[in-house]
């Protein structure tokens, strides 16, 4: 079992860099672990604070955006989402500061695809109350809207055979046509079929809801101090 160092206060996002690195992302901080080695490498602080925000991989690039600043303020408020983008260079091994993304949000869902990272969803106020239906793709420095998405609070975003869906809680899934810039149903191809292709849809639904409610989330991250108080408010 590999321990995440104390460095990181909650994981944004964990992904394989190849067949010896992991690299596990958090809200200040990234670390990279060598199976090799068994150690683990800082890699130095983000420019900018990314609490609840996405991070993916594009290319030889580790992007992460949005999130909040800070936990609290003087008064003990949150601080209200932002645009922030920060990047990686695997090559140089350095951070940057990037261009705002087109929104300001936190708690979104995520994932790489087609070597861009995509985020959907996710709140736009302080107090957790607006859900967004904006979905963006970031290709190195460029955004780009798609076609928006019902906002869900259980959205999460994921990938498969090239292709991106959307899980939007009670067994519904939908699949990105980029051709035609829509959503279209595709609860059939996990609902339906074969037995391969049913256990697929009921794994894909336990390993989502797993970690919308866990604290590593590859998926839709929500930092248990954050979370735990708009829960507090339902």
């Amino acid at each position: 079992m590999v321990v995440v160092p104390s460095q990181i206060s909650h994981v944004i996002a964990c992904m394989p860099l190849n067949n010896e690195e992991l690299c596990i992302v958090g809200p200040e901080s990234m670390l990279i672990y060598s199976r090799k080695l068994g150690v683990w490498r800082k890699c130095g602080r983000m420019p900018q604070l990314h609490i609840n925000g996405a991070a993916g991989r594009i290319h030889q690039t580790i992007a992460v955006c949005g999130g909040c600043c800070v936990y609290d303020d003087e008064e003990g408020e949150p601080s209200p989402p932002t645009a922030n983008v920060d990047k990686y260079d695997l090559v140089r091994n350095e951070w940057k500061q990037a261009d705002d993304a087109p929104i300001q949000c936190e708690s979104m869902a995520f994932t790489v695809w087609e070597n861009s990272l995509v985020i959907a969803g996710g709140y736009t106020d302080v107090d957790l109350d607006s859900l967004s239906d904006q979905v963006y793709v970031y290709n190195q420095d460029s955004w780009k809207c798609i076609r928006s998405i019902s906002p869900s609070q259980t959205l999460a975003l994921f990938t498969l055979e090239r292709c991106l869906f959307a899980y939007r809680g009670d067994d519904r899934f939908s699949r990105y046509v980029e051709d035609t810039d829509r959503w279209e149903n595709a609860d059939h191809q996990f609902s339906s079929g074969s037995d391969k292709t049913r256990d697929l849809g009921k794994i894909l639904i336990i390993a989502i809801e797993a970690a919308l409610i866990g604290d590593i989330q590859s998926g839709n991250n929500r930092d248990p101090q954050r979370w735990n108080r708009r829960l507090r408010k339902r």
